[in-house]
C-alpha cells in the first residue's frame, strides 16, 4: 500500500489510488470488527464531523445527482483509520526512514519521468500521465514529506532526504504551474527552521542543507526560459500596474472584496489567468447568495458562468480552489468542514508526547501547509490522486502517533 501510494503516486496516480482505496477498505473493516481505538480517535471524529456538515446541506441544495458528488469525494477520508489500522500491524513500515525513503523514491521517480516527458515534447508542460498541476503538487508533497527522515535520528544516511524537495522543485517547474511552485516555497519556509533548530549542533546536516538550498537556487535561476521568474514574478511584485480584467472582482478599495482584489496573489492570478480569478469571484458571489448551506455542487459552474458572462470557463468542472468549492457548494458549513479536515493532522500533536516525535511534528506541518497552499489555486479534495495521497499520509501519521502512545 505504501509503496504503491507513495512511490507510484507521481507517475501512475490512478493505479496507486485503487490500491490505496482497496487497502483502506480492508483496514476499515478490520478496525470496525476489532473495535480498534483508532475509530474513536479525534482525527476520525473530526473527519466524520466534516462529512456530516457537508451532508446537512444536501437537502437544502439538491437539484440533481451532481449535488451528491461532494459526499462521494469526501467518503475516502473515512478510510484514514483503516490505513492507520493496517500500518499499526506492520510496525516495520512505521520507521520514519522506511516511510521517508518511499516518499523520496516517489519524488525522484516523478521528477525523472517528468524530465523525460519534458525532453520528448520539447519543453511543453510535463504531467507524467497526469494533469500538470496535479503532477507538480503531488511530487512537491512527496518531496517534502521525505524530510521526515532527516529529523528521525543521527544516521548520516538521512542527508539523502534533502533530495526530496529538490526533486519536488524540478517537478513544479516542469509542470509550469504556479500553485506547486508557490507551495514549494511555503513548505520550505516552514521546514527549514525546524531542520536547522533540531540539527543546530550537527555541522554535517547544516552544511548539507546549505548545499541543498544553493542547488535549489541554481535550479530556479537556470530553469528553462526563466519559467520560475515568469510564474512567481507577478506574485513578488506589488501589482500596481495591473488593471482588473473583465469578469474579475470589482475594483472596490474597501471591504472584503477590496482586500481580496488588492492581494498580490490575486493580482498575479488576475494578470495571468482571468478564468481563475473569475472562479474566485463566483465563489464569493455564491457564498453571499447562500451563506449558510451554499448553492450545491451541481449549481457551481452554471452560477460561475452566469456571473462572469465575458469570461470563457470552457468545460471546467469546479472552481479550482478548495476554499472556493467548499464555500460555494456548502456555505459556512462547508468552510467549517474544510477547516476541520485541514486541522486534522494538527490534532495528532495535541498529546505532549506526540510533540516530542520530530517526524510526526514535521510531517503534520508539511501536510497542512502543503495542502493548504496547493488548495488555493487547485482542487485537492475531490480529485482522486490528491485525495488518496492525503488519506495515505494522514493514515501513516495517525498510525505513527498511536504506536508511540502505545509504546509509552
Amino acid at each position: 500500500m505504501l509503496v504503491s501510494g507513495l512511490v507510484f503516486m507521481g507517475t501512475a496516480p490512478f493505479v496507486a489510488d485503487y490500491i490505496v482505496l482497496a487497502a483502506g477498505l480492508v483496514g476499515l473493516v478490520l478496525a470496525l470488527v476489532t473495535r480498534d481505538e483508532l475509530i474513536r480517535s479525534w482525527p476520525s471524529r473530526l473527519l466524520l464531523l466534516a462529512l456530516v456538515l457537508v451532508s446537512i446541506t444536501i437537502p437544502f441544495v439538491y437539484h440533481s445527482v451532481a449535488d451528491l458528488l461532494p459526499l462521494a469525494a469526501f467518503a475516502p477520508l473515512l478510510l484514514v483509520p483503516g490505513i492507520a489500522a493496517l500500518l499499526r500491524r506492520s510496525p516495520e513500515w512505521l520507521s520514519p526512514y522506511a516511510f521517508a525513503m518511499a516518499c523520496l523514491a516517489g519524488a525522484i521517480a516523478a521528477c525523472l519521468v517528468g524530465l523525460a516527458e519534458y525532453a520528448a515534447i520539447e519543453g511543453a508542460r510535463a504531467g507524467a500521465g497526469n494533469n500538470p498541476i496535479h503532477y507538480g503538487g503531488i511530487t512537491t508533497m512527496l518531496g517534502f514529506m521525505a524530510l521526515t527522515g532527516i529529523v528521525a535520528g543521527r544516521s548520516p544516511i538521512r542527508l539523502i532526504f534533502l533530495l526530496g524537495p529538490l526533486a519536488g522543485l524540478v517537478a513544479a517547474l516542469l509542470s509550469g504551474s504556479r500553485g506547486p511552485l508557490l507551495a514549494w516555497f511555503a513548505l520550505g519556509i516552514v521546514a527549514v527552521p525546524f531542520i536547522i533548530w533540531w540539527n543546530r549542533r550537527d555541522r554535517l546536516v547544516l552544511a548539507a542543507l546549505a548545499i541543498a538550498l544553493a542547488a535549489a537556487i541554481a535550479v530556479v535561476m537556470l530553469s528553462s526560459d526563466n519559467r520560475a521568474v515568469a510564474l512567481l514574478g507577478p506574485i513578488a511584485g506589488n501589482g500596481s500596474s495591473i488593471s482588473l480584467a473583465s469578469g474579475g472582482l470589482p475594483p472596490e478599495t474597501n471591504g472584503v472584496q477590496g482586500l481580496i482584489a488588492q492581494a498580490p496573489l490575486v493580482q498575479a492570478i488576475q494578470q495571468q489567468d482571468v478564468a481563475r480569478l473569475a472562479m474566485l469571484h463566483a465563489a464569493w458571489e455564491a457564498f453571499k447568495s447562500s451563506p449558510i448551506v451554499g448553492i450545491g455542487f451541481g449549481q457551481i459552474m452554471p452560477f460561475a458562468k452566469a456571473v462572469n458572462p465575458d469570461v470563457d470557463l470552457g468545460t471546467l468542472e469546479n472552481l479550482h480552489s478548495d476554499i472556493g468549492n467548499f464555500a460555494a457548494m456548502a456555505g459556512l458549513l462547508g468552510v467549517i468542514a474544510y477547516g476541520l479536515v485541514m486541522l486534522t493532522p494538527l490534532s495528532l500533536l495535541v498529546p505532549a508526547a506526540a510533540r516530542s516525535n520530530r517526524p510526526l511534528v514535521l510531517g503534520s506541518l508539511m501536510l497542512v501547509v502543503g495542502y493548504g497552499v496547493l488548495g488555493l489555486t487547485n482542487a485537492m479534495f475531490g480529485v482522486l490522486p490528491q485525495t488518496m495521497l492525503f488519506v495515505l499520509l494522514l493514515g501513516y501519521l495517525m498510525a505513527l502517533q498511536r504506536n508511540q502512545a502505545t509504546l509509552s
